[in-house]
């Protein structure tokens, strides 16, 4: 099996799971609209990156549930918000009409404000079935943190007021790394975390959560400076246009390969201690650095 049979089972298994969170409001475009955001296809990594780094350090997957459900929540809520017009403007994610032209746009900024606090009330509402509760709650902040002022929206409103003419390597890895590279940090630290491995073990899978997040986006750089619309799922050259700090525009298109190149060997020698346990967070980066060249959408 590889790496993306693998990747689909995986989130196919997860799904079952995120099916008993389906969202019922009132009035029905809301959940209709939530749903559509949190439904769509999707390879569903973000979830599966945190029960993988659990099972990795030889925890249960399934005390990881609560925590992914909410994690897919979040991100779902994040590409509602980023598509919107005074954000990234764009209308088609995963080869569908972006939330906002099938829901309209003040459907879509409530459908993302509806799946933001739903994942607080999926994550909350477990703690108390939890295991270990002082874990549970330490990875929750992990989770919180990576999706807030000091992460993912952070690095959202660096993006929105950077231009080409601020470009510089320190600016983009601050964008990449919060914007895109927190959430996933949090994914992989918070698996960790659940696995009730010990310091050493969170801190190797933090590292390597935060190094496989800036390579996502160096990748989704690079497939939006050379991939079609059709080839991506989603409107390409966009980055361009709107001026974005990238790395192909930091770096040059060969530079941020080679930058993508250099992280993934950083990532996979960080989790080197693992063995086999750690094989599909190996493949996941091997897999990012080949999907690039290969013109797929990141994971």
């Amino acid at each position: 099996m590889d790496f993306l049979q693998s990747l689909a089972q995986k989130g196919s298994d997860f799904e079952r799971y995120l099916e008993q969170y389906r969202f019922v409001a009132q009035p029905a475009i809301l959940s209709d609209a939530m749903n559509y955001a949190l439904f769509s296809p999707g390879k569903r990594f973000r979830p599966v990156l945190m029960l993988e780094s659990c099972a990795a350090l030889g925890g249960d997957r399934e005390d990881c549930i609560p925590l992914a459900v909410g994690v897919e929540m979040v991100h779902s809520y994040s590409l509602v918000h980023d598509d919107l017009p005074c954000m990234d403007d764009d209308d088609l994610r995963r080869g569908m009409p972006t939330c906002h032209i099938a829901f309209g746009y003040a459907n879509a900024v409530l459908a993302g404000d509806g799946l933001l606090n739903g994942a607080y009330e999926a994550m909350a509402g477990a703690y108390f079935e939890s295991k270990n509760k002082s874990a549970y709650m330490k990875a929750f902040a992990e989770i919180a943190q990576a999706s807030g002022s000091k992460g993912m929206v952070a690095g959202q409103a660096a993006d929105m007021a950077g231009t080409a003419g601020g470009a510089s390597a320190q600016a983009v890895e601050f964008i990449h790394s919060s914007k895109t590279g927190a959430l996933i940090k949090a994914c992989a630290a918070a698996g960790a975390i659940m696995s009730g491995s010990g310091e050493a073990g969170c801190e190797m899978l933090a590292k390597y959560g935060g190094i496989v997040g800036l390579m996502y986006q160096i990748a989704d750089d690079i497939i939006d400076a050379t991939a079609s619309e059709a080839e991506a799922g989603k409107r390409t050259g966009k980055d361009a246009e709107a001026e974005k700090i990238t790395y192909p525009l930091v770096y040059g298109l060969a530079g941020a390969k080679e930058q993508l190149r250099s992280l993934c060997s950083e990532a996979v020698a960080a989790i080197s201690p693992l063995g086999s346990p750690g094989n599909f967070l190996k493949e996941t980066a091997l897999y990012l650095l080949g999907s690039a060249d290969r013109i797929e959408e990141p994971i």
